[in-house]
């Protein structure tokens, strides 16, 4: 049984009018149009030229209606293609085509489709009335998060729109979408930004203009359906790359998957006005024989070698094993995948498209060369002032795991084997890092070492169970003359090694280290909490799995080894869950750390820590946000001329002294209980996205069942330990999920709760003056423009595989631009109250559980309208009947 992705084309047109779903919003028969049950028209509809309606004519389509079946199935084989809206490139310049979709035109499609249907006819959204809201210009599609504590929310890009592609490029178009234009992919997760000199370099615009290049991940998997996302590479060590000609056909390998997508914006419009993929080229560890030890002297150079299959890739690692009896198992070869070789050939039942490609792109961070050289208030930020931080330009990319091959015993059938990755911005060269973890993992970011020398990467890990999430990094020691990206970076496997935090009075226990959920009330005192960053007793060196002479490298064996001095470190105890992490721009040797899981912490039986009824929110998803920091310059100024390991010392595998241990401590917890929205319990629900801004600001997102309707999006202030909720992803069983809370249009395919995240400071990115001779911005300039008041951010809204998602565009997403308001934290009365400040009447026990059904919503929204009188006043933000 096969698959073909060839579609029949039809004209491609486009609309650029951001009342595209405005529009929408206003038609009630539309809506109606969108029910998930057949039911006859209503009298009268809304259509004055309608002849007398059979009673078998349907304005909608059932609960199986979809434009294009998951592709392993005959239906979509067999489905005639008359229907389905495929386009072709347009010789005009996208970005300023005039808008095409009109009220009238939507109002003809109904009126044709249903009011003067004769049978019954599926009512079908693609084809009928909104051809237009596939392949559209980007930008076109309306917002689709709430703002709240007047924050302004606009969108910038929304997935399935298009944009400006450089020609050179289109080799790694998919050949279902426009020819020439690049069409964004869903689900956005981590972004980015940086500011960028359009010279012609790096895939940008020949203008001469600044513009503010967003880097957007994609948290996909491949498969085996419509929706399932392609791309390509070049196997070329000469060509494919930024400034290179296109490869050879037989050198461009057919990606399913995750991807790495830019979006260059105006800096004076926000339009996006050219866009692609960033990763040319991808590298992995595989420049040895597979499974065998990579010599400790290896430079980079040595050690990686340039993707030419797909086994090459990380997500094919397969593991050499520990049998039941004692004896061992040795695999020599990754696993091969089958794997289409063009984008149009048919895929055989039962292929697995995760092993073709990038995989689960989760939380990302970009660095700057020397980002942390600059002074705050005249004085270095932390250590030194020059030449502290990458030595190149980059971004840091989390592979949120992928099922391994042969897992060790004890551990799950599907234990991931994900890792840290790395995009060398310049070169669009891909770096697969299984030195740095393997696991889950959900973000790695740069921390200050104040030290010119030196690279730290804080990695948070979901761990594995069997022990917890711990505190990680890596310690680096930099060759700033190799001519390879990651040994001038310090990111080299022989180069460094992972360091863990041990507490200082002996707890491995995190919640009861940090006197949690004690600590998350507003009023409780905050003190330091010491400990140590100490190396972990084991470092990859080139194998995979369980070996017979003691050495592992397994999911269990990295998050659960013990130090090197024989101490075990912190760790949640039992869970395997932590999210994103950010450096403090201010003093950024602190970093924080979103501790997801907390509220699901075990007991060394396996047993819940607590009765889920005393914790926050009422809930094991109760979480909280941890502030470390940690005196690396000391540690690293004590081996300056230290050349050679003393007896008894630490070092990495090519033998440079590193530190036995780093001075470290936790010195604040956040102030979670307090009530952050409407018609919810204090407390922060499976906290997930995180990034720090200046002034002690930090922006977080929910990633959770959206208690009270709302995964909310907020600021905490360290000095003051007030929280003020910026925006809200709307929950499955908010009031407000209807069947236009999705775009494009005729995307939902089932209730979901939408998440925001990616937060990301784009003040800089576009306002710096960016210098001519090197494209970009100085660190002092970065970061005395950061005002985070210009922030980016993402909205997975899960709209999956149904309309224009069929067409490789996985699910529905947003890239959102959020303009902060001025607040005076001292004074505000936007702060989120605390329970016994909050006018909020105490939810019955019923109300407590997460509302399942619209209709219970409904009855909740009138009983609200009911109970109103007089006016809302400033500090009725978080009563429970939410008028928005």
């Amino acid at each position: 049984q096969t698959i073909d992705y060839r579609l029949t084309p039809r004209p491609f047109q486009r609309s650029s009018s951001r009342l595209l779903l405005a529009m929408l919003y206003s038609l009630p028969a539309l809506l109606l149009a969108f029910a998930s049950q057949p039911e006859p028209c209503p009298e009268p509809i809304v259509c004055p030229t309608c002849p007398v309606l059979p009673e078998e004519a349907t304005c909608q389509a059932g609960d199986g209606r979809r434009r294009l079946a998951l592709a392993s199935t005959n239906e979509y084989l067999t489905a005639p293609r008359d229907h389905v809206f495929t386009p072709e490139h347009m010789s005009n310049p996208s970005a300023y085509e005039p808008a095409r979709q009109t009220c009238a035109m939507v109002k003809t499609g109904y009126d044709m489709h249903c009011c003067n249907a004769s049978a019954e006819e599926p009512f079908n959204p693609v084809s009928t009335i909104t051809d237009f809201n596939c392949f559209v210009e980007a930008g076109a599609h309306i917002v689709h998060a709430e703002g709240f504590s007047g924050a302004k929310i606009d969108s910038l890009l929304t997935a399935s729109e298009c944009t400006h592609h450089d020609p050179l490029f289109n080799w790694q178009l998919s050949p279902r979408h426009p020819e020439g234009d690049f069409c964004y992919v869903g689900s956005f997760d981590g972004l980015n930004a940086m500011p960028i000199l359009g010279n012609g370099m790096m895939q940008t615009m020949a203008t001469g203009k600044s513009y503010m290049r967003t880097f957007i991940n994609t948290e996909i998997r491949g498969q085996v359906g419509a929706q399932s996302a392609q791309w390509a590479i070049s196997t070329s060590e000469d060509k494919g790359g930024f400034g290179e000609l296109p490869p050879a056909p037989e050198d461009i390998l057919i990606m399913h998957g995750a991807m790495e997508q830019f979006a260059d914006l105006d800096r004076e419009t926000l339009e996006v006005v050219n866009g692609g993929q960033t990763v040319k080229k991808v590298f992995t560890a595989r420049g040895f024989p597979y499974n065998t030890v990579i010599p400790p002297t290896a430079t980079s150079e040595a050690a990686y070698t340039i993707v030419k299959k797909h086994s090459d890739l990380h997500i094919n690692v397969k593991n050499s094993l520990k049998n039941p009896d004692g004896t061992y198992t040795v695999v020599t070869e990754p696993n091969e995948p089958f794997c289409p070789a063009s984008p149009l050939d048919p895929v055989p039942e039962g292929t697995d498209l995760r092993f073709c490609g990038l995989y689960g792109h989760c939380g990302s961070k970009i660095s700057y060369k020397h980002e942390y050289s600059y002074t705050v208030d005249g004085v270095p930020a932390y250590g030194a002032a020059e030449g502290v931080g990458s030595e190149d330009e980059f971004v840091l990319v989390a592979q949120e795991g992928g099922a391994s091959f042969n897992p060790p015993a004890g551990s799950s059938p599907s234990a991931p084997t994900g890792t840290v990755q790395i995009l060398d911005v310049r070169r669009g060269h891909w770096y697969q890092l299984p030195h740095l973890s393997v696991g889950t993992i959900e973000m790695a970011f740069t921390i200050s070492t104040g030290h010119p020398d030196y690279i730290a990467i804080g990695i948070e890990d979901y761990g594995d169970s069997s022990c917890g999430s711990g505190w990680t990094v890596w310690l680096g020691k930099k060759d700033k003359t190799s001519p390879h990206f990651l040994d001038r970076n310090g990111l080299g496997i022989n180069q460094g090694r992972l360091y863990r935090f041990v507490a200082a009075n002996g707890e491995t226990d995190m919640a009861t280290f940090v006197n949690w959920p004690a600590s998350g009330a507003f009023e409780y005192p905050q003190v330091d909490l010491p400990g140590t960053l100490e190396p972990i007793d084991a470092m990859f060196d080139g194998r995979y799995g369980e070996f017979e002479d003691g050495y592992e490298w397994t999911r269990p064996s990295t998050n659960c080894a013990m130090t090197v001095s024989g101490k075990t470190p912190l760790r949640m105890t039992g869970v395997s869950k932590q999210e994103w992490g950010g450096t403090n721009p201010d003093k950024p040797n602190q970093w924080a750390i979103a501790e997801t899981g907390l509220g699901n912490t075990k007991t060394t039986d396996g047993e819940p820590k607590w009765d889920k009824s005393t914790l926050p929110l009422g809930s094991d998803r109760a979480s909280t946000l941890i502030f470390l920091e940690a005196e690396f310059k000391a540690a690293l100024d004590a081996l300056d001329g230290v050349a050679v390991l003393s007896t008894g010392g630490v070092a990495s595998r090519n033998g440079s002294p590193l530190p036995e241990s780093i001075s470290a401590k936790v010195y604040h917890v956040m102030a979670d209980q307090v009530v952050m929205g409407p018609q919810r319990e204090a407390g922060l629900s499976y906290v997930d996205s995180l990034y720090w801004g200046k002034g002690d600001n930090v922006f977080f997102a929910e990633d959770s069942n959206a208690p009270g309707g709302y995964n909310i999006a907020g600021i905490y202030n360290l000095e003051t330990r007030k929280t003020v909720t910026i925006a809200g992803a709307i929950g499955d069983d908010n009031v407000k999920f209807n069947n236009v809370a999705n775009v494009p249009a005729g995307s939902i395919d089932r209730r979901s709760d939408q998440e925001l995240t990616g937060w990301f400071d784009a003040s800089a990115s576009l306002t710096c003056d960016v210098d001519a001779s090197t494209g970009t911005c100085s660190p002092q300039e970065m970061y005395d423009t950061q005002t985070s008041k210009h922030m980016i951010l993402n909205n997975q809204m899960k709209g999956y595989g149904e309309g224009c998602m069929d067409y490789g565009f996985y699910y529905t997403a947003q890239m959102m631009y959020i303009a902060i308001p001025e607040f005076d934290w001292a004074t505000t009365t936007l702060a989120a109250p605390t329970p016994e400040g909050s006018r909020r009447r105490k939810l019955e026990l019923a109300e407590k559980k997460k509302f399942e059904k619209q209709p219970r919503r409904r009855k909740l929204f009138e009983e609200c309208t009911e109970d109103l009188e007089g006016a809302w006043t400033d500090d009725d933000e978080f009563q429970e009947c939410q008028l928005h």
